[in-house]
C-alpha cells in the first residue's frame, strides 16, 4: 500500500478522495495507538473505540478547516487518542502509566476542545435516548428550536397547549432525574 505524506492526506480529505488515505492512516497509526492503550490497561475493544473517535476528530478538524497544517498528523492523532484514552480510563478508574504520557502542547488545545465537545455530545445523546423518542422530540422543539407550546401541540398531535405543557414538564423532570443519577455527566459539564 502506498504511503502518503501529510499534504497528500489533507488534500485528499478536503476533496473527498479519502478512502485510500484513511486506510493508510489506519495502517500507520493504529499499531502505535494500540500499543499505548494496551500498555495502559486497555482492551482490543477500547483500541477500536478510541481509534475510531480519533480518526473522526481528525477528519472533522480537516473538513472544518480547523486543522493547523503545520502540525504533524501522526503526532496530532496520537495526542488526541492519548487524551481520549486518559479520559476514558479516568472514568473507568483504570490504572495508567504516567511515564507513557507526554505533556499536552498548547497547539493541541483546539483538538482537546473538540474532543470535550464530542464527549459532551455523546453523553447528552445517551441521556436523551433514555427518555424516549417523544420526549426527545418535544424537548428539542421546546429547548433548541424554541417553539411555542401551542405549535408543539400541533406538531406532536396533542389535544391542546395544556397537554403539551404537562408533557413538557414530565419530560424535563425525567431528564433532570437521569442527569442527577449520572455522576459522569455532571463531572463532564463541570470541567
Amino acid at each position: 500500500m502506498k504511503s502518503f505524506d501529510d499534504k497528500q492526506i489533507l488534500k485528499a480529505i478536503k476533496t473527498g478522495n479519502n478512502e485510500m488515505v484513511l486506510s493508510n492512516l489506519y495502517k500507520e497509526m493504529l499499531p502505535r495507538i494500540k500499543k499505548f492503550i494496551m500498555r495502559n490497561s486497555g482492551s482490543e475493544e477500547d483500541v477500536k473505540d478510541v481509534f475510531q473517535d480519533t480518526v473522526l476528530i481528525f477528519y472533522n478538524q480537516v473538513k472544518l478547516n480547523k486543522f493547523d497544517e503545520t502540525k504533524d498528523i501522526g503526532g496530532f492523532m496520537f495526542s488526541v487518542a492519548r487524551n481520549l484514552w486518559i479520559n476514558k480510563a479516568k472514568r473507568d478508574k483504570r490504572q495508567i502509566h504516567i511515564e507513557d504520557m507526554e505533556e499536552t502542547k498548547e497547539s493541541d488545545l483546539s483538538a482537546l476542545d473538540d474532543l470535550i465537545t464530542v464527549e459532551k455530545a455523546k453523553a447528552i445523546e445517551e441521556v436523551l435516548d433514555k427518555i424516549g423518542a417523544d420526549c426527545k422530540r418535544l424537548l428539542k422543539y421546546s429547548i433548541y428550536d424554541k417553539i411555542s407550546l401551542k405549535e408543539i401541540a400541533e406538531k406532536m398531535g396533542f389535544a391542546n397547549e395544556g397537554v403539551a405543557k404537562t408533557y413538557n414538564y414530565r419530560c424535563k423532570q425525567k431528564l433532570i432525574s437521569l442527569v442527577k443519577d449520572n455522576p459522569y455527566l455532571i463531572s463532564l459539564f463541570k470541567e
